[in-house]
């Protein structure tokens, strides 16, 4: 089941949050090297301070899955203290490594609001489908239609640079940490989506 919010359900504000996928503790060099770190340490380091500098204490944080993939070496209160340590009211989504033990992990931390499996967010006439993997939520055709009257995925997992990686399948929008090295502020990845779609003339 996928969660649906609209306007008013909760409190929106200019500085609405929708984030990247954190991957806290993945110590492996293909995750953080490309990222431009040393070592798992240093991202999560990076990551919690630029999160905390961005965020408001009462701005939403969409988080599309994998918010934490330390393996078994790892103890889980170490996720919990990453995630109490964060600003702001967090929605997970869940991804390929969020294993049942990790959700259940989130769910007692103070600043987790929910725990999807994807999220429905309508948002400045705009309608958006949150998951962690890329999802065709609309299949372009030659007859061309207004961005507002489709669905837009904004998704992660695949850890590449350029968010209009999967754009040619459809309105799909990759939002990694990968492609801005911070949080997507949603006003700011909707100029983003719109600029492209016109720029790969999708509408």
């Amino acid at each position: 089941m996928a969660a649906r919010k609209k306007e008013g359900d909760i409190l929106w504000r200019s500085g609405l949050l929708q984030i990247f996928i954190s991957h806290f503790c993945h110590d492996k060099d293909f995750i953080y090297g490309p990222r431009g770190f040393k070592s798992a340490q240093e991202m999560n380091e990076t990551i919690i301070s630029t999160w905390n500098r961005l965020i408001k204490p009462d701005d939403d944080v969409y988080v599309l899955g994998d918010m934490f993939v330390g393996g078994t070496k790892t103890p889980i209160e170490v996720a919990q203290n990453l995630i109490g340590s964060l600003r702001g009211r967090i929605h997970i989504v869940r991804g390929n490594h969020d294993t049942e033990t990790k959700l259940a992990a989130y769910k007692k931390c103070r600043n987790v609001a929910e725990i999807e499996n994807a999220i429905f967010l309508d948002y400045r006439g705009y309608h958006f489908y949150l998951s962690h993997f890329p999802t065709i939520t609309y299949t372009w055709t030659s007859k061309k239609k207004e961005l507002c009257r489709m669905s837009i995925n904004l998704c992660g997992h695949t850890h590449i640079k350029d968010p209009f990686f999967d754009f040619d399948k459809g309105p799909i929008f990759h939002c990694e940490w990968d492609t801005l090295g911070r949080p997507w502020m949603l006003d700011e990845a909707i100029d983003s989506i719109v600029e492209g779609a016109h720029r790969y003339g999708r509408v």
